[in-house]
């Protein structure tokens, strides 16, 4: 545990998508990069962030069972890179009626 912790200390940048496979295609749904030009190192901990508007059109909600995956992609102070995927289960799909 104590080489993934240390993988995971010192990143320099990282993007964190969200995105769902139809067939071979891979349609993002969110993906956002973060990146510290100073030469430190950024946090990759805490929220994935917030999906607002019509990013549901792209897809129907019978895409998500099975298809949806999380991508970590790091960059640590050395210019190595990992990647990290997850297939997600999906337990509820909701909408916001507008104000």
């Amino acid at each position: 545990m104590k080489e993934k912790q240390d993988k995971l200390s010192d990143i320099a940048a990282y993007t964190k998508t969200f995105y769902v496979m139809s067939g071979n295609e891979k349609k993002v749904l969110m993906s956002f990069v973060v990146e510290d030009m100073t030469g430190g190192t950024v946090n990759i901990s805490g929220d994935t962030g917030k999906i607002s508007g019509d990013i549901m059109t792209k897809i129907g909600t019978d895409e998500l069972q099975n298809n949806l995956f999380f991508e970590l992609k790091t960059t640590d102070l050395n210019g190595e890179e990992n990647e990290y995927q997850l297939q997600l289960t999906v337990t509820e799909v909701t909408e916001k009626a507008d104000n």
